[in-house]
């Protein structure tokens, strides 16, 4: 904070190049740092999607931020990436509260817009 710092996000923390333990993960979120994860990096195999679930579940939502990685040719429009993540976290007990602050609310606060 002295610096001036507000918001830390972590990227791509389960690429095999990272692979930050979950452990790590936690201590970071609970040093106030966002965990991104991308759509691309299950979607390809670099990770499973039961991976992402888990670190995600470990670190908890208000501490996990999603984005899709896409625009790509060869891969699914931004849109359709970002539901079929939505469907991947829903199917491994994600309540649709946690699916919406992960997908949507993060998010925006990131962008700076204000939530009520």
């Amino acid at each position: 904070m002295a610096a001036g710092v507000r918001r830390i996000v972590v990227t791509h923390p389960e690429f095999p190049s990272q692979q930050i333990s979950i452990a790590d993960q936690v201590e970071l979120a609970a040093r106030g740092a966002l965990l991104e994860r991308c759509f691309t990096t299950p979607h390809t195999g670099k990770v499973s999607w039961e991976a992402i679930c888990r670190a995600s579940r470990e670190v908890g939502p208000a501490h996990t931020v999603w984005s899709s990685d896409l625009g790509q040719t060869f891969n699914p429009a931004v849109e359709d990436g970002l539901a079929l993540m939505a469907d991947q976290f829903l199917a491994a007990g994600f309540s649709d509260e946690e699916v919406v602050t992960m997908a949507v609310t993060n998010t925006r606060s990131l962008a700076g817009e204000e939530l009520p």
